[in-house]
């Protein structure tokens, strides 16, 4: 038989206990042999253990930073039972200890960017799917700790008018535009909406991401007005 050590409470991941630090669970597992957890085990039959793999694994959507607790992560024990003089240990596994840090970014441009794109005259679009000459750029600034994976993610309504989703809609206010959508670019390639997209892995420090936006034509004729548009950004590091 096998029991968990110091380590006890379930998670609700299947074979994977909470540790001490909230949000990093440990699984243990056998990686050459075979443990069969069974109260007897008929004459003349083997088991036997040449490996044993322990994991970390993120149980909840952000994970804190800490120190492992040290001590017994499993026990394999042969014999009668629990507490059974005839049972005789097998194989103990303990955590010598160990620490999880875990990567954050922090915003450094504000809670908000904005995109200023003043007049653009109706002669930059000519059809459906033109974009505009004009646009206008503002860039993303975090400060990451070494090694965060960065990602963005736009949320936000999709222009009714294509099935493009990468195209916001207009606010709807008075005396607004019409036959034209907004995009928010990254590295020349626009942004999708609810798509996740991976910037890059941070070298740690300050960083700036340059975003821009601009205007495309998603009717046939467009109608001059406001063009205003809301989205959010969602910013994410593991």
């Amino acid at each position: 038989m096998f029991d968990v050590g110091i380590f006890t409470n379930e998670s609700e991941i299947s074979h994977v206990y909470e540790t001490n630090i909230q949000g990093v669970g440990i699984r243990v597992s056998e990686v050459y042999g075979e443990i069969r957890n069974e109260r007897l085990t008929e004459f003349g039959r083997w088991q036997s253990v040449s490996w044993v793999k322990a994991e970390l694994v993120k149980t909840e959507g952000e994970a804190q930073s800490g120190s492992l607790n040290s001590g017994l992560i499993m026990r394999w024990d042969a014999g009668d039972g629990p507490n059974s003089a005839l049972t005789l240990p097998v194989m103990k596994v303990f955590l010598s200890g160990g620490n999880v840090t875990a990567l954050a970014c922090s915003l450094q441009s504000g809670t908000s960017l904005a995109f200023p794109m003043g007049n653009v005259p109706a002669d930059e679009f000519n059809r459906t799917g033109t974009v505009s000459n004009t646009t206008r750029t503002t860039n993303l600034k975090l400060d990451c700790d070494q090694d965060a994976n960065v990602n963005i993610r736009l949320n936000g309504k999709q222009n009714p008018d294509t099935a493009d989703n990468s195209v916001l809609a207009l606010t709807d206010e008075e005396n607004a535009a019409t036959g034209i959508g907004i995009q928010l670019l990254y590295n020349n390639e626009p942004l999708k909406i609810n798509e996740m997209l991976n910037l890059n892995k941070s070298a740690g420090g300050p960083e700036s991401y340059p975003i821009t936006a601009r205007y495309i034509q998603t009717k046939d004729v467009i109608h001059a007005g406001k063009a205003n548009a809301i989205a959010t950004l969602d910013v994410t590091y593991q």
